[in-house]
């Protein structure tokens, strides 16, 4: 990439970490005990974490497969997950679009899942999959 390219990816990860309080979950092992970490202080301040799970915007509006991250913050910290499905993004905000449009999406929220005793954080994740998808 271009420095100009690399400098815009920049400003905009920083924007967004400043201005909507974001930070990035790890798709690779490395910098996952720091996440962790953080979000074991946020939930300690009784603050929520807000995973999207699919890692990426969908490139064709069908939901990908989870990474596992939400599976193992929800298994590491031992806490509740709430599994929410946002429907109608897609065509307002694809991939391929840079500036949304506007318009109507549903949010439907489902109940809390808990992670199960002795069970992985892929089974957990692979659960919380299931319920957005047979909701």
């Amino acid at each position: 990439y271009s420095i100009f390219t690399r400098s815009w990816y920049w400003l905009q990860y920083v924007l967004v970490c400043f201005l909507l309080n974001a930070y990035p979950l790890p798709q690779t092992t490395a910098g996952t005990r720091r996440a962790l970490r953080y979000a074991g202080e946020l939930a300690e301040k009784a603050y929520s974490t807000l995973i999207f799970p699919e890692g990426e915007r969908s490139p064709d509006g069908e939901m990908q497969s989870f990474q596992p991250g939400v599976g193992l913050l929800a298994k590491q910290l031992d806490l509740p997950v709430l599994p929410i499905r946002i429907e109608g993004t897609y065509s307002l905000f694809s991939k391929y679009r840079k500036i949304p449009r506007p318009g109507r999406v549903q949010v439907c929220f489902l109940p809390a899942l808990r992670p199960g005793p002795g069970e992985g954080a892929a089974s957990l994740t692979f659960r919380v999959e299931e319920s957005i998808r047979n909701s």
